[in-house]
């Protein structure tokens, strides 16, 4: 997408990062090193030319550095939209609620999902999908105890996704 090109130096290879639009608003969070992550919200603005012919310019509106404790390993964070929150997952067990930039919130978990992928955030729980084809649910209000498990027969290699309010575990296969 062009309007990339505006964006500032650092989301160029340098490290790991990920992106996320809601509305007229940009998401970016680059993991860069076992304990720091930075976010940056930009302003999305939309430019009509004609009819085949449209281009978007942004603005960076915040920027916000965290110190985290140390990750299990640097990679790709991963976000999760749901009802208009912002949630970024940064570590097999480890979930950031990063709508407002100036109070972010933390969820750890007492397992770990099989991967960064393989976590999702819908109506205030979350579902993780673990190494064992489990998909288990906490409740983001107290994420100390598991509330429910199911078994299903595979989990998609490109993790589970909160699509309008189904989870979606594979090809064939949806929870609501």
């Amino acid at each position: 997408i062009s309007w990339f090109e505006n964006l500032s130096p650092g989301l160029w290879g340098n490290g790991y990062y990920s992106t996320c639009i809601i509305d007229d608003t940009l998401y970016y969070a680059s993991t860069v090193s076992v304990n720091e992550i930075v976010l940056e919200k930009y302003k999305i603005f939309l430019k009509e030319i004609g009819l085949r012919n449209s281009y978007a310019t942004v603005k960076k509106i915040s920027e916000k550095r965290i110190t985290i404790s140390t990750i299990s390993r640097v990679q790709t964070p991963v976000f999760c939209v749901d009802n208009g929150k912002v949630y970024l997952m940064i570590d097999y067990n480890r979930i950031l609620d990063v709508t407002v930039f100036d109070n972010i919130k933390e969820y750890s978990l007492p397992v770990n999902a099989a991967s960064l992928k393989k976590m999702v955030v819908r109506n205030n729980y979350i579902y993780l999908a673990t190494l064992n084809n489990k998909i288990e649910k906490y409740s983001i209000s107290d994420t100390s105890a598991k509330l429910n498990e199911i078994t299903v027969n595979s989990i998609s290699h490109n993790g589970i996704k909160n699509i309008n309010g189904y989870i979606i575990i594979n090809i064939t296969t949806m929870l609501d």
